[in-house]
């Protein structure tokens, strides 16, 4: 029988990229500098646009990452189902 405890991560995991973060407070230091000007900062520096980049990767491996999970749920809805008749 599929249970939620069931529901396997190792599936899901190898989707998402391996990012390395040395210090997580430096990444916000550059948004938080340009706090008055984010439209040109994201356009224009180099930073910027590499934090544009990595968001939109990282929407990408979320939206494929959801979507395998809801997958693999349905599927246990159906195993449920098919074990209780």
């Amino acid at each position: 029988m599929c249970s939620i405890a069931s529901v396997s991560p190792p599936r899901v995991w190898p989707t998402v990229p391996e990012i390395q973060v040395r210090q997580p407070g430096q990444s916000r230091r550059p948004i938080t500098r340009h706090q008055a000007d984010l439209g040109n900062f994201f356009t224009s520096d180099p930073q910027g646009k590499q934090v544009l980049e990595f968001l939109a990767q990282l929407a990408g491996q979320l939206a494929a990452e959801q979507v395998a999970v809801l997958q693999e749920l349905a599927g246990c809805k159906r195993t449920s189902r098919t074990s209780k008749t």
